[in-house]
């Protein structure tokens, strides 16, 4: 399990500081503005922190609890769960998780039964993946081509605790985590080419 806190109020890394520097950073929350940094990172992956904005919620301070499984070769497990909290609230979390029986994305939200948030949304496809969201929730399913595991596909997750007009950001965001975690999945796990 890897955590990683971020506080205005810690030791922060000269690269940090940086971002502070060239950010402009307020150190607190009024209004509606956010007393911390987006980062640049996040759940282990290298993100563009203007697509991730509309997802972060005003606040102090945030906090993100990674769990997911590396091996020596720098690839992980397939199944990973993030949780970014700010000010001590869950904000929003992202999870990839292996199926050994789903073959769409209908299946794979009824094997997890993830598809409460999702009911009546329509599906879309883009690129490699099958997407729905809805204003708190999307989630994204591609098959896997061969797998050493007989793993049948690739699920992804991701869920908004706060409100607000997030549903176009859902799509872009699952599809780019989607992308980010295949990235990190060894391909013996799930080859989707």
């Amino acid at each position: 399990m890897k955590t990683r806190r971020f506080t205005t109020n810690h030791i922060i890394p000269a690269s940090v500081i940086m971002l502070l520097a060239l950010a402009g950073c307020t150190g607190s929350s009024e209004g509606n503005e956010r007393g911390y940094i987006i980062p640049t990172s996040l759940c282990g992956m290298a993100i563009d922190s203007d697509r991730y904005q509309a997802v972060f919620p005003v606040g102090d301070e945030i906090e993100i609890l990674d769990f997911k499984t590396e091996s020596g070769d720098g690839t992980t497990s397939p199944r990973a769960t993030c949780t970014v909290a700010v000010d001590g609230t869950n904000a929003f979390s992202f999870s990839s998780t292996p199926s050994k029986t789903a073959d769409d994305l209908d299946s794979f939200l009824l094997e997890e039964n993830l598809g409460g948030d999702l009911k009546g949304t329509e599906q879309i496809v883009s690129g490699a993946y099958q997407i729905k969201a809805s204003q708190q929730a999307s989630a994204a399913y591609t098959a896997c081509s061969s797998s050493r595991f007989e793993h049948s596909g690739m699920g992804f997750f991701a869920h908004v605790y706060w409100g607000g007009e997030n549903r176009d950001h859902l799509v872009e965001l699952i599809e780019s985590y989607a992308d980010l975690r295949m990235s990190q999945i060894a391909p013996d796990a799930c080859d989707v080419s």
